[in-house]
């Protein structure tokens, strides 16, 4: 077992959280505390909840992240029993919301409500901004719904008009019920007041520094909102703008909307005679990118109208879940797990989730070998400025800018390496063994052989097993899932050259090993993992390349669903020229060679516009390459 006794993880939280308030007030000063946590908790329990070891629900953490302008994703959280209880009930809500249900979402909603009394108030603003939006859906009175959004937003802000957007902080959850409030005045033909509400949201977009993660949930309506209060040649400038801001975060929420828009305005200039040879040409652009999104959404179920942001658990893990499944991978029984810290009925009761732990949580963790906090951060003992590095490295990776890449993780690893915190912190060794490990094989010609010593290397730090034990059985950390994904690309990649049959079924064991550990967990289905979508196209890649195309092309479109229902074009144009890839290797077999004007092709064109949407420029020339071979 890994032991990191004598490393202190419970700053994590604090360290993100300060960094937030200093950086997302543009210009001079910062936010206190106080500011950030206004309306959400007490100052006393935010004492509390910073260090560390004492359990609080995901969604008020979340709620503070976002205030700062910081991505909850960049987290990765414990949570009760409780908290996933209460988790998986406004899941089914949504899922009723999102099928159209409303009664039954209705009635949902007060049973919540009921369930939740006494609770924080974050849950009551989530029933009631549900509870809204049913009534919106249905077409009900603006008055009305107002009169609710107010009591909504009044559970965690107060008198924020009377106050400049520079002085206070807010959550897109909370901007939102600001912005659905406006949409009501217009409804009402109060223009004016609608005006002053989306211009004061503009003005705290423009005063505080917020992740693409966080102003992608409710930026593009304020543009969208904003829009709808000017004539033609406005709100064109408007509705571009938002339609930007969705590609540039490669989100879709609110872009349809966006691109309806557009091409409603463009119909009317060209009633008027007014349209130029370049908005015509744009036109038929955003055509083309709105139709893809729409076919998309036709030929997997999902209605793009219920494609919008919802308070979404990202890279959690249920404690009492984790336990018991560690000690299941390392085959110990509960008493021999749990000798020195507690007696056996005291763990009993924690591994069922009945009772929370406090002085035995670090001991507890420390067992596990993980870092002993509830709140796990990217990388440890460092500001929030290094995380933003890695990350920026990640997505650089992603995008197959190998050079770029390595200009920044030399500077980065430089700075840890000064500050000792890449030897003394297991988890921050693992990330740059792993970067190292695929910079070698993409810009040095590193063999495949290398590169997977060097990530079993890099793996072994938290899994001291692997491979003798089946990690299948354990909950993975993100870092983890991207490791075991690059060791199954190793395989994946000599298969291609070298004994593809043995290579290849190496590969999709790694894959579904990962898939497996996901899958089989409480919150699968309900959380959104890193780790489980970075592995979805690589695997479904795989299986194609293995000669399975059929099932290869099912879990396609399955993976297009997932990638459609969360919000997000990233990973869409993988998914499509792997289909296409697919199908043209069918085609090839049963042809001789691959036949025009077929699926394939117009999954190639699909796969085309949304790297082309997200400005994705090596995919794009990738995919021009093929698409020009095949006609």
């Amino acid at each position: 077992m890994v032991q990191n006794k004598k490393y202190n993880y419970k700053d994590d939280l604090k360290v993100m959280l300060d960094y937030g308030r200093e950086k997302n007030r543009k210009g001079e000063g910062s936010y206190s505390f106080q500011t950030v946590i206004q309306g959400v908790i007490t100052l006393n329990d935010f004492k509390q909840i910073i260090s560390g070891i004492i359990p609080v629900d995901r969604i008020i953490i979340d709620r503070l992240l976002y205030r700062v302008g910081i991505t909850p994703g960049n987290i990765e959280m414990l949570i009760t029993e409780k908290d996933y209880e209460r988790y998986q009930a406004r899941c089914q809500i949504y899922k009723l919301y999102g099928n159209g249900d409303y009664e039954e979402a209705e009635k949902q909603l007060m049973e919540y409500k009921e369930w939740v009394k006494g609770e924080h108030p974050i849950h009551q603003q989530f029933t009631a901004v549900l509870y809204t939006k049913i009534m919106i859906k249905q077409n009900d009175h603006p008055g009305k719904v107002l009169a609710m959004l107010k009591d909504a937003l009044g559970y965690t802000v107060t008198e924020w008009e009377l106050q400049s957007p520079d002085k206070i902080c807010l959550a897109p959850d909370e901007l939102e019920i600001i912005l659905l409030m406006a949409d009501c005045y217009r409804k009402k033909n109060f223009w004016d007041k609608a005006e002053s509400m989306i211009s004061w949201v503009i003005e705290y977009s423009r005063k505080h520094v917020m992740e693409k993660e966080v102003w992608k949930r409710f930026l593009p309506l304020v543009y969208l909102e904003k829009a709808k209060l000017r004539k033609e040649e406005m709100a064109l400038k408007y509705i571009k703008t938002g339609i930007l801001l969705c590609y540039q975060a490669a989100s879709l929420f609110y872009l349809i909307p966006l691109q309806n828009y557009y091409l409603n305005l463009m119909q009317v200039l060209e009633q008027k005679k007014e349209l130029t040879k370049t908005q015509r040409r744009n036109r038929r652009r955003i055509l083309k990118e709105r139709n893809c999104i729409l076919e998309l959404c036709e030929e997997v179920g999902v209605d793009w109208k219920t494609i919008e942001p919802k308070q979404t658990y990202h890279n959690t893990y249920v404690f009492s879940e984790v336990l018991r499944r560690y000690r299941e991978y390392v085959k110990q029984s509960k008493s021999s797990f749990c000798e020195g810290i507690c007696t056996e009925n005291a763990y009993n009761a924690i591994e069922k989730g009945v009772s929370i732990p406090r002085k035995k949580f670090t001991m507890l963790m420390e067992r596990m070998g993980l870092p002993t906090t509830y709140m796990i951060a990217p990388l440890h003992g460092v500001t929030k400025s290094y995380i933003d590095q890695k990350v920026q490295i990640d997505e650089l990776i992603t995008r197959y800018r190998y050079k770029e890449a390595e200009k920044r993780l030399e500077k980065l690893e430089y700075a840890l390496k000064r500050k000792k915190l890449i030897d003394n912190y297991p988890r921050n060794k693992q990330f740059f063994l792993r970067i190292h490990a695929v910079l070698d094989r993409e810009l040095y010609e590193a063999s495949n052989e290398e590169k997977r010593k060097n990530l079993e290397e890099a793996i072994r730090l938290t899994m001291p097993e692997y491979p003798k034990l089946d990690f299948s059985k354990k909950v993975l950390l993100t870092q983890e899932a991207y490791i075991l994904d690059n060791i199954a690309i190793s395989y994946r990649e000599e298969g291609d050259y070298k004994d593809p049959e043995k290579n290849y079924k190496k590969a999709m064991e790694i894959w579904e090993g990962v898939q497996k550990s996901y899958q089989t967990s409480k919150l699968y289905g309900l959380a959104e993992y890193k780790g489980y979508n970075k592995i979805l196209s690589n695997y479904v890649s795989c299986i194609g390349s293995a000669g399975d195309y059929f099932h290869s092309a099912k879990l396609g479109y399955e993976n297009i669903k997932h990638f459609l229902e969360l919000g997000t074009i990233n990973y869409l144009a993988d998914a499509c020229y792997g289909m296409a890839w697919n199908q043209m290797e069918e085609m090839k077999i049963e042809y001789g060679k691959v036949r025009k004007e077929t699926a394939c092709q117009q999954k190639l064109k699909q796969a085309i516009i949304l790297a082309k949407m997200v400005r994705h420029t090596f995919l794009v020339e990738f995919l021009e390459k093929h698409c020009e071979e095949y006609n």
